[in-house]
């Protein structure tokens, strides 16, 4: 798991949408789907639900947006 991961994850969370958040972080879809898809991976958990109309976030998923952004967060405090 690396910060980059935790940032597009973040982001989709946000955004509710691979496309939204691609837009934002001027990243391309399947980069960022990619390193959803290996953050899911390391941690072996869903962590998004993908519908027709976008993503939603798992109830795990929700945990780790919590997570996450309290990370994120420290991480600007040090930058």
């Amino acid at each position: 798991m690396d910060i980059r991961q935790l940032r597009y994850f973040t982001a989709v969370a946000k955004h509710e949408s691979l496309t939204a958040a691609s837009d934002a972080l001027n990243i391309t879809q399947p980069a960022i789907g990619q390193q959803i898809r290996k953050l899911e991976d390391y941690l072996g958990l869903k962590l998004l639900i993908r519908h027709s109309r976008g993503m939603r976030l798992t109830p795990v998923g929700k945990i780790l947006l919590r997570h996450a952004e309290d990370v994120l967060v420290s991480v600007e405090r040090i930058e």
